[in-house]
C-alpha cells in the first residue's frame, strides 16, 4: 500500500477538510483552487470531492487504478473509491505516473494548520 502524495513507506498522510462541489476545471497550478478529484463509485457513478487543504489523508493501495484502501476522517470519501481524474485530467494507468500526477497536484495546496478544521 502507499499513502496519497508520497513515494517512500516513511511518509504519513493524514486527511484534511473535504467538500462536494459542482466539477469546474480549475487551474492546478493556483493552489488557492484546491483539488477536485473524481472518484469512480462501486456502482459506476462518478462524484467529485473537492480538498483544499493538504495532507489528504487518502490511502491508496499500490497498484493501479488507483484504489481508496483506508480514509481518516473524511465522511465524502470511502474505501473501494477508484480516483480517476485530478482537475479534469485522467490519471494514469502507470503507478509510477498516477503518483507523479497526485504528487503534482497535491504539492502546493495549502497546509491545515494543526486543531483546525474546516
Amino acid at each position: 500500500m502507499f499513502e496519497c502524495c508520497k513515494f517512500n513507506e516513511d511518509i504519513a498522510v493524514e486527511v484534511t477538510s473535504v467538500a462536494q462541489v459542482p466539477y469546474q476545471k480549475l487551474d492546478p497550478k493556483d493552489p488557492q483552487n484546491g483539488l477536485v478529484i473524481t472518484f469512480q463509485l462501486p456502482d459506476s457513478s462518478s462524484k467529485d470531492v473537492f480538498f483544499k487543504e493538504k495532507p489528504l489523508g487518502l490511502e491508496f493501495k499500490k497498484s493501479v487504478p488507483l484504489t481508496v484502501n483506508c480514509v481518516r476522517d473524511v465522511a465524502k470519501v470511502q474505501c473501494g473509491w477508484i480516483a480517476t481524474h485530478l482537475q479534469g485530467e485522467e490519471i494514469s494507468t502507470d503507478l509510477k505516473e498516477a503518483t507523479i500526477q497526485l504528487v503534482r497536484h497535491v504539492k502546493d495546496l495549502p497546509v491545515r494548520q494543526r486543531g483546525e478544521r474546516s
